[in-house]
């Protein structure tokens, strides 16, 4: 059975993007970026046991987010990933994120594993100052480190916290401190141009308060409640995911309609009749082409996640 639009509508598509992707649909880009950012990190920080320690993160002067790094594609050996810098100002204040790309290098990624979520924790103004230049290679401008993990540190870190840098990445499920030298991260101040033209989106200013939170800071009473930003992710994310899929398809994987409400309480059965029909399909080989679709992934995890925290939150 076939799920998505017809091949020539996604060929024309494909065209389009390609061709006005910097002007017309570049904003809609980043805003994935910082989704998947805020994904990334809200997940890993989950478990304390096993995520990035609160102590490294108080010591923050910068966080950098590589959601989806891949290894290999086109260029034999070649690693890139898109995603974002948060950094502190010389008065201690989070700025907005920064759109970067890390490039090249050497990456710990696990044997056989093709993409991987690359954290780092830059720990030192200079490491700071020389990242924003624009042209950074992490392990020359800045030592690095494999980050500790919860409340362990594997054999060989750095006890003391005194690296410039510590790295991680998530494969499989699985969150490490991960070896990374010779990547090159740059600015990308075209991305920023366009994503900043109309000043700060609400999605951006999401993201820093959630890196304020995990650096221990004081959270602004304007902060956004868990709850609600994971349903305006999800809402946001389906709504592409519904984009490209066929309307028999459109409506077997469709969500209440609470979910796209402010403030929406959908009713808990019926996200997690939902939920088992995205399971269906993720376990089913027969729809490889659609289950390896960031939309899908996307709004399955946030799905997920949503479930969660409703079960969590007492009504």
């Amino acid at each position: 059975m076939s799920y998505f639009r017809s091949v020539g509508t996604l060929i024309l598509f494909g065209g389009i993007l390609f061709s006005y992707g910097e002007r017309g649909f570049a904003q809609t880009r980043e805003e994935g970026v910082i989704a998947d950012s805020i994904l990334t990190m809200r997940e890993i920080m989950q478990i304390p046991a096993k995520s990035i320690p609160l102590t490294l993160m108080q010591k923050a002067e910068g966080v950098a987010i590589f959601p989806g790094m891949v290894k290999g594609g086109f260029i034999l050996g070649a690693q890139r990933g898109r995603g974002i810098l948060v950094i502190k100002n010389d008065d201690g204040q989070w700025e907005n994120p920064r759109f970067a790309t890390l490039t090249g290098g050497s990456l710990g990624f696990q044997a056989g594993i093709q993409s991987a979520d690359v954290i780092l924790v830059l720990c030192t103004r200079r490491s700071v100052e020389s990242a924003v230049k624009g042209h950074f290679t992490v392990g020359a401008d800045a030592t690095v480190t494999a980050g500790p993990v919860g409340r362990q540190a594997t054999v060989g870190t750095d006890l003391k916290l005194t690296s410039e840098i510590y790295s991680y990445s998530r494969s499989r499920g699985i969150f490490l401190g991960a070896a990374i030298d010779g990547c090159v991260m740059e600015i990308d101040h075209q991305a920023m141009a366009g994503y900043y033209r109309n000043g700060t989106p609400k999605e951006a200013a999401d993201l820093v308060t959630m890196i304020r939170s995990y650096a221990g800071e004081e959270m602004p009473e304007n902060a956004v409640n868990a709850l609600e930003l994971t349903r305006i992710q999800l809402a946001e994310a389906n709504g592409k995911l519904q984009a490209i899929l066929e309307p028999q398809w459109q409506t077997w994987l469709a969500l209440p309609k609470e979910v796209f409400l402010p403030e929406g309480r959908p009713v808990l059965a019926d996200l997690v009749r939902v939920q088992e029909r995205f399971t269906t399909v993720g376990q089913n080989p027969q729809y490889a082409a659609l289950q390896q679709r960031s939309e899908f992934q996307t709004t399955s995890q946030l799905l997920h996640q949503y479930i969660a925290l409703l079960t969590e939150k007492p009504e």
